[in-house]
């Protein structure tokens, strides 16, 4: 359920989605996602494309960094 009100299947692609999710994590410069992306700069990206669109385990370790940063997340 989480992953779904990040990354919907619909209407809208979810592999464009995670990407544009991967991209905001990395603008936002915290070390954090840095660090749960494997902590190279080079390659954060794919990794954390590959954590939104991996397992539900996968999902969780990112799923508190968009919170932090209310990336993806409807707040209200």
């Amino acid at each position: 359920p989480a992953r779904e009100a990040v990354i919907p299947s619909r209407p809208i692609r979810p592999f464009y989605r995670a990407w544009s999710v991967a991209d905001a994590l990395l603008a936002t410069g915290d070390s954090d996602v840095l660090a749960v992306a494997g902590g190279n700069r080079e390659s954060a990206k794919g990794h954390l494309f590959a954590l939104l669109t991996g397992t539900p385990a996968d999902f969780q370790k990112v799923h508190p960094l968009l919170e932090k940063h209310r990336i993806g997340v409807n707040h209200g």
